[in-house]
């Protein structure tokens, strides 16, 4: 339990940082709304906070998962008899003078993360990057294109009343 205490410790700030920042960017109007509407706290949290938050929270735990497996000093200073993968290599290069097994095993943490990182994806996790496409035409420079759901009828409803607006 040493160890797992140590890791915690050591590791927390990886996690928590990811999901101050997704947190902090919770648009207040949207608490505002829910509270408007009579949501509960408890219902604010699960349908607004939680999934806008939920980035940050697979972020937070890419960044400690991955990191806990390549970890091998904090089980060598702390640890029990337990070998951890980490550990595993170190002993496989340094130690026995084994690449080749030191290699194969640094695949298995490569492996456990991407099939981490392809169940995330595969469960609604949003991608890490966007990538933004060339316009066509000059047109398209100036077209706004939101997403799809409520915001975005909201922002068509309001292009086309400032439409109105200043065509009169």
């Amino acid at each position: 339990t040493g160890t797992f205490l140590v890791f915690l410790y050591v590791w927390m700030p990886y996690m928590i940082l990811p999901i101050q920042a997704a947190i902090e960017r919770v648009p207040t109007n949207l608490l505002d709304a829910s509270a408007d509407l009579g949501a509960t706290p408890r219902q604010t949290f699960w349908k607004v906070i939680f999934p806008l938050a939920l980035p940050g929270i697979i972020a937070g735990s890419i960044f400690t998962f991955s990191l806990t497996l390549g970890d091998y000093i904090i089980p060598q200073i702390v640890g029990n008899s337990q070998f951890f993968i980490g550990q595993a290599v170190y002993a496989q290069q340094g130690t026995a003078g084994n690449i080749p097994l030191a290699a194969a095993f640094t695949v298995v943490p490569i492996v456990i993360m991407g099939f981490y990182l392809w169940m995330a994806r595969r469960m609604g996790a949003p991608a890490a990057c966007i990538t933004h496409s060339k316009p066509t035409s000059s047109a398209s420079r100036t077209s706004v294109r939101p997403a799809s759901g409520w915001p975005a009828a909201a922002m068509m409803s309001t292009r086309s009343s400032l439409a109105r607006t200043a065509s009169k």
